[in-house]
């Protein structure tokens, strides 16, 4: 047993390691000169909580082509309370890191009430906070670094004893069903598991079973009554199974050697299985719905891989070595290998875009266009595009909800690798293109793997394009359509 007074150091290290991780991206994109927040699906949630703090939010985006509802959660609304205060470009860095603090100390909490053992429990939450998967979850703008924070808070307080307790963790489940249809699986998953453990717990569980599959469907017969939206999709296209594992250069997911100490967790607790079943059924469950149906599942995933690794980690440095030698150098391992993948993916975070030439291109886009003028590029451009230039963007990550987004798509791909000028205007004038953004990624392979492939080529028409803007990596193009003069450069 821990005593109180131990529990509570270990918690506060817990703590100062959470928060050293968490603002260490940042840091470093500061020392670097970039101000920008971290991510693309951020600058999303972020203009949605600017429109709702300045009294403005309508429930349909303004600056997205084909007329797509917006994908509206508690986060944009905490998010905006929180931007009063300190302005949304630290709201959306500062208020991650403080729902990741508050999910550590519900962790730490959780673990205790599981009763599980000691050493463990450490292992645990300390593998969970070395995560890039945390990391990623708590230092990007979204509304999974909520969602984790609420179905914590909820599992805390259902494994209470008083009623308040109860009251509390029904009101907190209560709101999962706002975030998506999906991300009431897990949790409902994870209090059948206690329940059924916990036979005491079960009548509490069928309650909010109840009230969660109500508050689901209202909410959804509520947005296809009124709104008729399409299905919910995933904020930024995955390339999932190259996703899964960070060190491949996937925005999150788990380290390699995290891989190695899974399976080697999952081996040695294989006698233990009976008592272990709700992680390996969980496992089973939540790896396909990752892969194959909400790859933001991960975030549940997550725990159970952290477990079966700290179990790995913990048996393999516990355990007797004939030679010291060999014990010393399997825990330098270990501790060099999950280390590895949590600085490397610090790393990448710190050099992620949007840089200062990003936002200085689309700002400089804002100044030189009017509203009314769309933007044709990459659709990974197309939230920075909305953002910082408050300009429409033909694609962004998110154009598979819009209802024509077939068209978008197959029209956009036309544009790029078409060297028929004739074909290339008549497109562009359907989707009422008059600026064209391309940077080194479009260059480099997002697009086009030859100088003279496709529009590239066509740009040499000056007669039909002008370049209007330049800087290191990007350039913006006019289209000039017919009878149009010429504009200026910038």
């Amino acid at each position: 047993m821990i005593s109180k007074k131990k529990g509570a150091l270990l918690l506060a290290l817990m703590l100062v390691l959470c928060l050293a991780l968490l603002l260490l991206p940042n840091l470093l994109r500061f020392l670097q000169h970039n101000p920008a927040f971290i991510g693309e699906e951020s600058y999303y949630h972020a203009r949605i909580a600017k429109q709702i703090m300045q009294g403005n939010a309508s429930y349909y985006d303004p600056h997205a082509y084909g007329n797509r509802p917006y994908d509206i959660n508690p986060y944009h609304f905490l998010l905006a309370g929180t931007a009063k205060f300190a302005g949304i470009e630290n709201a959306s860095k500062i208020l991650p890191i403080l729902l990741g603090l508050l999910s550590v100390v519900l962790v730490f909490s959780i673990a205790k009430s599981l009763r599980l053992n000691p050493k463990l429990r450490i292992m645990v939450v300390v593998l969970w906070i070395i995560s890039p998967i945390f990391i990623y979850t708590f230092t990007f703008s979204t509304p999974l670094s909520l969602l984790l924070a609420i179905t914590l808070a909820g599992t805390y307080f259902f494994l209470r004893k008083s009623r308040l307790s109860f009251i509390a963790s029904l009101i907190l489940f209560a709101f999962v069903p706002l975030f998506g249809l999906y991300q009431a699986i897990l949790p409902i998953l994870l209090l059948m598991f206690i329940s059924l453990k916990k036979k005491e717990k079960l009548r509490a569980f069928y309650i909010i079973l109840g009230v969660v599959l109500f508050v689901a469907l209202a909410y959804n017969i509520y947005l296809v009554a009124v709104h008729n939206p399409l299905p919910q999709a995933r904020y930024v296209e995955t390339d999932t199974t190259r996703a899964l594992i960070s060190d491949l250069g996937g925005r999150t997911g788990f380290g390699a050697f995290n891989i190695v100490l899974l399976g080697i967790g999952i081996f040695l607790m294989w006698d233990k299985r009976r008592q272990n079943y709700p992680a390996y059924l969980l496992l089973i469950i939540l790896l396909p719905l990752c892969l194959f149906v909400d790859f933001n599942m991960i975030i549940y995933l997550n725990f159970i891989v952290t477990y079966f690794c700290a179990a790995g980690a913990l048996t393999l440095i516990s355990r007797r070595w004939e030679l010291k030698l060999i014990k010393n150098f399997t825990r330098v391992l270990i501790i060099c290998g999950l280390l590895f993948s949590t600085v490397s993916y610090i790393t990448r975070e710190a050099t992620m875009e949007p840089n200062r030439e990003v936002a200085s291109t689309m700002l400089w886009l804002n100044e030189h266009s009017s509203p009314r003028e769309l933007v044709l590029s990459h659709p990974t451009n197309g939230f920075w595009i909305e953002y910082f230039a408050e300009r429409t963007p033909v694609t962004d990550s998110l154009t598979s909800r819009t209802r024509d987004s077939a068209r978008l798509s197959g029209l956009s791909s036309e544009i790029f690798y078409s060297r028929d000028l004739v074909e290339t205007s008549r497109n562009l004038d359907s989707l009422n293109v008059t600026y064209i953004i391309i940077d080194n990624k479009m260059r480099e392979g997002e697009v086009w793997t030859k100088s003279k492939e496709g529009l590239l080529f066509l740009l040499r028409n000056n007669e039909t394009f002008k370049k209007a803007y330049n800087s290191t990596s990007i350039e913006i193009w006019r289209f000039l359509k017919r009878g149009e003069i010429n504009g200026s450069t910038g």
